[in-house]
């Protein structure tokens, strides 16, 4: 009888403990997953000096693109995609080249390809500015999911910035690691949820057992 009092003093304190988490989690959790926003991810690997004429040292070769000679061969890689909920039409996207001090002068792009997710059907793509150290271009539509790998070959190392604006529009940065650490994160979130809720659920049935041997013990 002393334990059956005991576990009906502690369901007790854990109903509003039980109902202060239910609230938390309509009021913090929910609203992550369930709000809709315009956001877009970007990510820029590290360029890879694909060709470095003066690390050649024992064959004297020249490297020739578009009829211009050139020390290096450097690529760049430029990772963009819709990671909102809704979809975004006629978004400008800016690709800002900052070369290195002894490159400047003569830093020069020889060729941009855009490669998209899905491969056909994906939009319009305009050019909007073409100068020596920016690339911009107009993305007629970005469907949530669709992505957009742009790999530009220069002639020297530089430093590749992105900017995008658009009306109530998110932009973010990521890398590999950062969103191999947001699906941990989530894999732990849902395990502790699911926990929660499985304790909700075995907390009610105890409760309305007591509820139910209460109104039986009064009835008698």
């Amino acid at each position: 009888m002393a334990n059956k009092d005991r576990n009906w003093i502690r369901d007790i304190f854990l109903i509003p403990l039980i109902v202060g988490l239910v609230i938390v989690i309509i009021q913090f959790v929910l609203p992550y997953f369930l709000s809709k926003d315009k956001k877009i991810s970007y990510e820029i690997p590290l360029s890879t000096t694909f060709i470095n004429k003066d690390e050649i040292k024992d064959v004297e070769i020249k490297i020739f693109v578009e009829n211009n000679e050139t020390k290096f061969i450097n690529i760049f890689k430029a990772r963009v995609w819709n990671s909102g909920d809704l979809p975004l039409k006629n978004i400008p996207i800016s690709y800002i080249f900052n070369p290195y001090k002894d490159y400047s002068d003569i830093f020069k792009i020889f060729s941009i390809t855009h490669t998209t997710k899905p491969k056909y059907q994906f939009g319009k793509i305009t050019k909007l500015t073409d100068n020596k150290t920016e690339k911009a271009f107009k993305y007629e539509l970005l469907n949530p999911g669709d992505e957009i790998e742009v790999t530009f070959i220069a002639n020297a190392p530089a430093f590749l910035s992105i900017y995008a604006k658009s009306e109530a529009m998110k932009v973010k940065r990521v890398s590999s690691t950062s969103t191999k650490n947001w699906l941990q994160y989530t894999t732990v979130l849902i395990g502790v949820l699911a926990s929660l809720l499985s304790l909700i659920l075995t907390s009610l049935d105890k409760f309305k057992i007591k509820i139910i041997e209460l109104f039986k013990g009064t009835r008698d």
